[in-house]
């Protein structure tokens, strides 16, 4: 069925006339009724009853013009998002660049693009120490309140994990610094006490749960990641690709 068409329709019967929605349209009325005709012969069906008073739909009519009213939205919503994309009102900038760059001339281009256009958001890749990775923007900075525990939640834990800490490279896994090779001490205590099934909860589930319930799969622990404690950040589809992920590690997601 031909958008055009329907929204054409979609007009006729808000106006309540051929000549009515012909004006609206900057059509003229012979155009707007061969329109109406081609989208009739394709339906099978009346859309209108027409009279010398105009037109009214038919309950054909009403049943499509209830779908029409949802393409108009849709396709005025997307209008607007292809406006914000233009006018970088939104969307997403991601920057690739090469060491030097990324430590020099990336850092002042971002400031300004976050300054100058701060609804857009900006995915830095970059190669450090032979890995690619991500810049994200600050966050869990040691003493600040996007690092603190909630009150309610218990911290009389029984190991604490340093990780993270290496500012050559990103740490999302509880097992495994991003170069996978560098090992956090996790594995080893929960080896040493035979626990063999975890369940993760936590920020963000396509980063550091995602990457933690892939090396627990490794490592033959029966992981569960609880979803509705999780949040995603979504880069890219990068949340849909982690489900994915978890799913065929065998993780089961609760």
């Amino acid at each position: 069925m031909d958008p055009r068409k329907v929204l054409v329709f979609r007009t006729v019967a808000r106006a309540g006339s051929l000549s009515a929605a012909a004006r609206e349209l900057g059509w003229s009325q012979p155009a707007v009724s061969q329109q109406l005709a081609a989208l009739e012969r394709e339906v099978g069906v009346p859309l209108f009853v027409r009279s010398s008073r105009g037109v009214t739909p038919t309950e054909a009519g009403r049943l499509l013009l209830r779908r029409a009213d949802a393409v108009a939205g849709e396709l005025h919503m997307a209008g607007e998002e292809l406006a914000s994309l233009a006018e970088l009102r939104g969307g997403r900038v991601r920057l690739v660049a090469f060491p030097s760059a990324a430590a020099t001339v990336a850092p002042a281009a971002l400031k300004l693009l976050a300054a100058d256009h701060p609804e857009v958001e900006v995915g830095q890749i970059f190669e450090l120490g032979g890995l690619s990775q991500v810049a994200w923007p600050d966050h869990c900075v040691q003493g600040s309140p996007g690092a603190a525990f909630h009150p309610d939640l218990r911290t009389d834990a029984d190991l604490i994990i340093r990780k993270g800490f290496r500012r050559e490279i990103d740490s999302y896994s509880a097992f495994f610094e991003n170069d996978h090779a560098t090992p956090t001490g996790l594995h080893g205590y929960l080896s040493e006490r035979g626990i063999t099934a975890i369940t993760l909860v936590g920020l963000a589930t396509d980063f550091c749960v995602n990457y933690s319930a892939l090396d627990g799969a490794k490592l033959d622990y029966d992981v569960t990641v609880i979803e509705h404690l999780s949040r995603g950040i979504d880069l890219d589809g990068s949340l849909g690709a982690a489900r994915q992920a978890m799913r065929d590690a065998g993780v089961v997601l609760g």
